[in-house]
C-alpha cells in the first residue's frame, strides 16, 4: 500500500539515498513527511549541516505520524500474537498495521524510533532547542558532536523529552555542561538513556555536577577511575549506570566495587574488551556504532 500511496505523492528517495544526502530538498522532505510507520529508523548521516526550519521538520518526525487508528471494535478483535505491537498504553491505543491481508499483523515497538544524524559536525543552540521540542521519545543520535558548550547543551535538555540521546563522539564533559545535562528528561518514570563514551577522563567535579540529574541512565567508557571519583558516583541520582571497561588494567578495583555497593542505583561493569573487535565492524553511522 505504500509504495503506492509512494507514486501518489510524487517522487521519493529509498532509504540508502535518504542516507547519503547533503542537504535535505524537497524530495527529501517528501519523503521523511510520507515516511511508512513500517520502518522505525530515519538515517540521515550524510547531512552535515540543517536549519531550524529543518530541525523543527525532523523533531516532529515519528514513524505514528502515519498510523492508521483503527475502531475500537476492531481493535477489540483483533487477538495479540508474538508479531503484535500496541504502539503505546495510551487513551487511542493506536495500532500500526504492517500488512494488510485478512488478518492485518500488528508489531509490537520494542525499543524508540531512532534518528539518526551522526554527519552533524556542530550543533547550534537554536538548532538544539528544536531538538528538545520533540513530544515523542525518540532514540536521537547525534554521534558526530565532538564538542557540546553550556549553552547548546541547556538548549539540547531544557523541556526535552527524548527516548535516548546518543552523545558517544563529545570528548570532554566540563561542570558547566554537566550542570545544564541534569535537564534532560524522558521516557516516563526512568528517565532518558544518556550514551557519552567518548569521555574518557571524568573529573570529580563533573561528576558532582551530575548528581541532581534524577532518574536517568548513563552509559560511559572511562579510561581511568579513582577512588574519589567513585564516591562522587555514588552521589548521584541515576536509575542506573553503566560503565563500560576498554582497558588492558583493572579500572574498577576491590576498594571501587565496595564504594559502589552504597550506591542507591545499579552499576553495571561491563568488560567488552574481547567484544571491541565486532563492535568495530559496525557502522560508524549508526547509534550503536564503536567509539
Amino acid at each position: 500500500m505504500y509504495w503506492i500511496l509512494g507514486l501518489l505523492i510524487g517522487c521519493t528517495y529509498s532509504e540508502t539515498e535518504l542516507n547519503t544526502i547533503s542537504e535535505l530538498d524537497r524530495t527529501a522532505v517528501r519523503t521523511i513527511e510520507n515516511w511508512s510507520p513500517k520502518e522505525e529508523t530515519l538515517a540521515l548521516n550524510g547531512l552535515s549541516s540543517l536549519t531550524v526550519d529543518y530541525a523543527r521538520l525532523l523533531a516532529s518526525w515519528h514513524p505514528t505520524n502515519n498510523l492508521i487508528n483503527l475502531p475500537p471494535e476492531v481493535v477489540d478483535w483483533l487477538q495479540p500474537t508474538h508479531e503484535e505491537y500496541l504502539e503505546s498504553k495510551g487513551d487511542l491505543w493506536s495500532l500500526k498495521v504492517l500488512e494488510y491481508v485478512e488478518t492485518p499483523t500488528i508489531a509490537i515497538a520494542g525499543s524508540y524510533p531512532a534518528i539518526e544524524l551522526n554527519g552533524l559536525s556542530v550543533l547550534t543552540p537554536d538548532i538544539a532547542a528544536e531538538f528538545a521540542k520533540s513530544r515523542r521519545p525518540l532514540e536521537t543520535c547525534l554521534n558526530g558532536l565532538t564538542t557540546v558548550d553550556a549553552e547548546t547543551m541547556h538548549a539540547l535538555a531544557d523541556g526535552s523529552w527524548y527516548g535516548e540521546l546518543h552523545l558517544d563522539g563529545v570528548s570532554t564533559i566540563t561542570p558547566e555542561v554537566a550542570k545544564e545535562m541534569v535537564l534532560l528528561q524522558g521516557r516516563g518514570f526512568y528517565g532518558v538513556i544518556v550514551h557519552l563514551r567518548g569521555v574518557k577522563e571524568w573529573s570529580v567535579e563533573t561528576l558532582i555536577a551530575l548528581q541532581p540529574w534524577k532518574m536517568g541512565e548513563l552509559y560511559i567508557r572511562p579510561k581511568t577511575l579513582t577512588v574519589e571519583q567513585a564516591k562522587a558516583i555514588v552521589g548521584m541520582n541515576l536509575s542506573s549506570l553503566t560503565i563500560e571497561d576498554v582497558q588492558d588494567t583493572q579500572l574498577v578495583t576491590e576498594e571501587i566495587q565496595v564504594i559502589f555497593r552504597d550506591a542507591p542505583f545499579t552499576i553495571r561493569i561491563m568488560d567488552i574488551k574481547d567484544s571491541l573487535s565486532l563492535s568495530s565492524l559496525l557502522s560508524k553511522d549508526s547509534c550503536s556504532g564503536s567509539i
